[in-house]
Parts: C-alpha cells; sequence; structure tokens
C-alpha cells in the first residue's frame, strides 16, 4: 500500500512529537539539560551511541531496510513498511538523513526513558539538536523509539563573523 500524501504520511508514520506541543523550545532543553541520566552503564551507552551511529549510516546509504531495522517496534508498527519509515525521514527528518555533521552529548531523560543529545549539522548548514529517545527491549536490545529536532536558532555555519 503505498502513501498517497504527505499528511497520510505524517498520520501512519512520526517520530514522537507530543513534547513541543507541550513546551516551548527553550523550556523543554532546559528541562532535558538539567537531568543527566545515570542509571544507564557504559556499555549501554556505547550501544546505543553505535545504534544511532548505524542508523545515520544506513540513510547515507539509502539502506531503507538497515534504518528501519533500528527502530523501535512501535515505531515500525506506526510506520509499516522501510519505505514508508525512510520517506518520513526524508521529508520531516532531513538533518538526521544527510547530517552534514554529528558530534554526541550526553544522554538524558526524557519521561523516565534514556535520550541520547546529537548535534547535527544539516546539508544547510544550520544546527539542530536531535534528542533520541531509546527504548530497551525484553531481549535486552535498545532500539530507537524516536527523534526530536530542536532548531538551534540562529546559528548556521554559513553566516560570516563580523558582519
Amino acid at each position: 500500500m503505498g502513501l498517497t500524501s504527505q499528511a497520510g504520511l505524517h498520520q501512519g508514520c512520526f517520530l514522537f512529537l507530543f513534547f513541543a506541543s507541550y513546551f516551548s523550545p527553550q523550556l523543554f532543553l532546559a528541562l532535558v539539560f538539567l537531568h543527566p541520566l545515570n542509571r544507564v552503564n557504559q556499555t549501554d551507552r556505547d550501544t546505543i551511541r553505535s545504534i544511532i551511529e548505524r542508523q545515520l549510516q544506513a540513510f547515507q546509504q539509502d539502506d531503507a531496510a538497515g534504518a528501519f531495522a533500528f527502530a523501535s517496534p512501535g515505531i515500525q508498527a506506526q510506520c509499516g513498511t522501510a519505505e514508508n519509515f525512510m520517506q518520513m525521514v526524508r521529508l520531516s527528518y532531513a538533518p538526521v538523513y544527510r547530517p552534514r555533521s554529528v558530534i554526541f552529548e550526553d544522554i538524558t531523560t526524557i519521561e523516565g526513558m534514556p535520550a541520547q543529545k546529537v548535534m547535527l549539522m544539516s546539508d544547510q548548514g544550520e544546527l539542530v539538536m536531535a534528542l533520541y529517545l531509546m527504548q530497551q527491549q525484553p531481549d535486552g536490545v535498545w532500539r530507537i523509539h524516536g527523534c526530536l529536532l530542536i532548531p538551534i536558532e540562529g546559528q548556521t555555519t554559513n553566516e560570516q563573523e563580523g558582519t
């Protein structure tokens, strides 16, 4: 079953964005950055980083099945197919789909779940903070359960200094 509109895509497949409707981006960032997560051990931290890096690599290679494999079962159920998932990322998450630069920061917690903070530079030179909500599966495997993109206002690499 193919998607016929961008609206249909967003109804059938989305990553968590409900926080943005409840908080201003500044307040949301303040809440997130004030609560570092200490209950995730170093092995989990390394695994979470590796999963995100591998999904970003799959996006770079247009490997829809590979990228989709790192999504949680809930995200997979919402999207239905790897192709729907990839289309959603291309349309709504361009900095994730084709980042020019990636910088991993601390892991924090959102609604009791680990969230990896990743600074991304889009292909247009715009900076965004990506918050990857991670979900540990019953078998202990970590999966990406959502991604919230927060623009870093006034910050681009294309601006000239001193003007």
